[in-house]
């Protein structure tokens, strides 16, 4: 399987945790994924190349919610890099080859891997046990 399709697979099995100690967590999540929706639709809808006069307006709304994306994604690392300290969250490495948990991570473990490679690494609540996230590179 390709690293794509497993990415897509793990997606798909993804859970929604509704632990009150996460709920900030997810909170942030939930914000940065909505704001990377907008700018999604934003981009389909922008003429980069060949802008016209009355482009500016939304060209300047475009440039706001990219600047409130890159702002909620750093807000939801810092949320997550707090969340890993305090034991909230647990990391856990996968294996292509054998599509499955191979490890499971430190906090400093995932940052000197990351240095390295970019393996699959995903997420999950310490209480529910639930995959909250999936990443190929973080932190």
């Amino acid at each position: 399987m390709s690293k794509a399709d497993y990415l897509n697979q793990l997606m798909q099995n993804r859970s929604y945790c509704s632990c009150n100690s996460l709920s900030e967590l997810i909170e942030k999540k939930d914000s940065a994924v909505k704001l990377e929706f907008i700018c999604a639709q934003f981009k389909r809808n922008a003429d980069l190349k060949n802008p016209e006069s009355q482009d500016r307006n939304f060209l300047v709304d475009y440039q706001e919610e990219i600047k409130r994306l890159k702002e909620a994604v750093k807000e939801y690392y810092l949320s997550l890099y707090l969340h890993a300290a305090q034991d909230k969250v647990y990391f856990a490495l996968h294996d292509l080859n054998e599509e499955r948990i191979t490890q499971i991570l430190t906090l400093d473990e995932v940052k000197n891997i990351l240095k390295k490679n970019k393996p699959i690494i995903s997420i999950h609540c310490n209480t529910c046990r639930q995959q909250i996230d999936i990443v190929s590179s973080i932190i």
